[in-house]
């Protein structure tokens, strides 16, 4: 809301899901984006009734009265603002924060600090500058969840977070990981590597196996790698409301190709990386190359038999092709 010297309205803008600014100038009764007649007979109205409204408010005193019908006459009547337009006072500062690229005011166009938004398409303009921290779409605005925000155009947050919590979940605790495990295991029939589980409406993400203390070689990489998979799938979970306290399965399923297939990428990735930092040692080279082996032959089947046969393209990483191959070195 932009106010004059004295604290009279003189404009404010609403917005929609993804940020396309509504301007109405002060005293816009109806909310249709302008002051006119229509608008005047309102103030006399709730002036009569008598009845409040801050839109009639013009002086925000606290009542409605003869004082705010005269603002509304000699100042604001015959001003027009609407769709697409943040206000005529030159304010740039809006939506979420962002700032207002001018040339492309017609089309809502905002900079989140890194990269633009067109609000009027829901879309990044650019590419995010983390790659696929958040989904599969790297110009997909907060997963496609309006009541998100993303502050940076980086990450996306939870609801009244700050800019260091993200919508990516966290790791569980020991208690929560163990509940969740009973509860996979009781679904799936068997022991799962990981999991991605929700407490609190939050997704909580956790490694059971190699399982605490095994100390063979490799296996801190392997961990690592499995850590990744499962906060891939955390980004994607769809956790209920807070309730009850207890440790919960998602409301969506991330055993989908789509969802698989994500999390499946992100293990791949992580194996390039780590399989490297065990520095010559040919144990834990030979160990981590080998889950990287059988991690890639599952990302080869949910990509061909699950997005394939969903119509979806199939992105080609060659350096992943390197991960389908054991270590040369060793049987």
């Amino acid at each position: 809301m932009c106010l004059s010297t004295d604290g009279a309205q003189v404009e404010h803008a609403r917005y929609t899901s993804y940020g396309v600014p509504i301007g109405m100038p002060g005293a816009d009764t109806d909310s249709d984006g302008d002051c006119d007649s229509t608008d005047i007979t309102q103030i006399q109205t709730w002036i009569d009734a008598p009845s409040y409204d801050v839109r009639g408010d013009v002086d925000l005193d606290g009542d409605v009265d003869a004082s705010d019908k005269s603002t509304a006459q000699g100042w604001l009547q015959g001003k027009t603002h609407g769709w697409e337009v943040l206000g005529s006072e030159g304010d740039r500062k809006g939506f979420g924060g962002y700032e207002l690229i001018p040339p492309m005011e017609s089309s809502s166009a905002w900079v989140a600090r890194n990269r633009p938004l067109v609000a009027s398409f829901g879309r990044w303009t650019r590419r995010d500058p983390l790659t696929y921290v958040d989904a599969m779409s790297l110009y997909e605005y907060v997963q496609s969840r309006p009541q998100w925000t993303d502050v940076y155009g980086l990450r996306t947050q939870l609801p009244g977070a700050g800019p260091g919590s993200s919508a990516s979940g966290r790791p569980g605790t020991p208690e929560e990981c163990q509940s969740l495990k009973e509860k996979m295991i009781a679904q799936m029939g068997g022991a799962p590597q990981g999991g991605t589980g929700c407490k609190d409406g939050e997704a909580i993400y956790c490694v059971f196996e190699p399982m605490d203390g095994d100390t063979s070689p490799g296996q801190e990489a392997v961990r690592a790698c499995i850590m990744e998979h499962e906060k891939a799938h955390a980004r994607q979970a769809d956790c209920p409301q807070p309730g009850s306290g207890a440790v919960e399965t998602p409301n969506n399923d991330l055993t989908t190709p789509a969802n698989k297939w994500l999390g499946l990428e992100a293990e791949i990735n992580c194996y390039r990386k780590d399989c490297s930092d065990c520095k010559q040692d040919p144990a834990c080279e030979n160990e981590c190359f080998r889950k990287g082996q059988a991690c890639s032959q599952q990302y080869i089947q949910s990509t061909l038999g699950g997005i394939m046969a969903a119509g979806w393209p199939i992105p080609v990483y060659g350096a992943n092709r390197e991960c389908e191959k054991p270590n040369p070195n060793y049987p």
